[in-house]
């Protein structure tokens, strides 16, 4: 079986992890950044996907496999857990980038951000709208966790994959209000809103998209109308696969310089920003 390049799923598997340019010359070394990913203990919930422990020893053989050399790890967006994230973050913390997740409608959301984010060193936030029924453009929830997010200069993750609740315009609402917080548009709003996440990651300057789940043609698009580097490697596991995620960076990134921003550099630069 092979892949659409020619390539053996083994001798690709091998190219991506020892890190490899579009040549077959090897790479200059930098950090590989993986921007959502999600780790989990069992909520013995009756749905099969969070009835199934995701742990630190489940994704480090796959990164590895892939040559990731750190990925940012959140809650699932219906079952929020932020001391098991700290609790993996803090097992390894040269491999993971803990996210804070919380749901605006609920009260503490705010002081969850100070704890985590000020005291215990989490480097982001994941909104997630659709399982938490709300708008992402609703300033009367969401102002306090920006103003929060602006405090300590993290980026917010927000999930938008075709949904209703939270479209691309919506989260370009949310980055024009807070100019400061950087804002990701998850999985480049696919299906239906990929274009206008382009859109609004091309016009504001604080807007960017991950690439979970989107398809190469859309990677393609992106890298052509907002510029490589508004554009952020996320495989979303375990739903995606690290070494498919980063075969399609090499498949649909040929230059060099713009596959090293989305695969690690446009990420490191906006978690430079976080300060407590």
């Amino acid at each position: 079986m092979t892949i659409a390049s020619g390539v053996s799923p083994d001798i690709c598997r091998e190219r991506v992890t020892a890190g490899y340019n579009s040549e077959g010359e090897e790479r200059d070394t930098f950090v590989i950044i993986d921007c959502y990913d999600q780790l989990w203990r069992n909520t013995k919930r009756v749905e099969e996907f969070s009835a199934q422990d995701r742990t630190p020893e489940m994704i480090l053989p796959q990164m590895d496999e892939a040559g990731v050399d750190r990925v940012v790890i959140c809650s699932l967006g219906q079952s929020v857990d932020n001391e098991y994230i700290a609790t993996c973050a803090e097992a390894y913390p040269d491999r993971f980038i803990a996210f804070v997740g919380v749901n605006p409608r609920e009260d503490g959301a705010v002081e969850a951000i100070h704890h985590y984010v000020g005291e215990r060193g989490f480097r982001g936030l994941k909104l997630h709208p659709t399982m938490n029924a709300y708008s992402a453009v609703n300033h009367g929830l969401l102002d306090p966790i920006f103003a929060a997010c602006a405090q300590y200069r993290i980026p917010v993750y927000g999930h938008c994959w075709h949904e209703f609740w939270n479209v691309p315009l919506h989260w370009e609402e949310m980055a024009r209000t807070f100019p400061d917080v950087p804002v990701i548009v998850g999985h480049l709003g696919m299906l239906w809103h990929a274009d206008e996440a382009m859109m609004v990651a091309a016009r504001t300057p604080n807007v960017y998209v991950e690439t979970s789940g989107a398809l190469p043609l859309y990677v393609r698009d992106a890298l052509r109308l907002c510029g490589p580097e508004k554009v952020l490697m996320g495989t979303d596991w375990p739903a995606g696969d690290f070494v498919l995620e980063r075969h399609k960076m090499q498949r649909t990134i040929t230059d060099d310089a713009a596959r090293r921003l989305v695969e690690g550099e446009n990420m490191a630069r906006l978690l430079e920003g976080y300060r407590r």
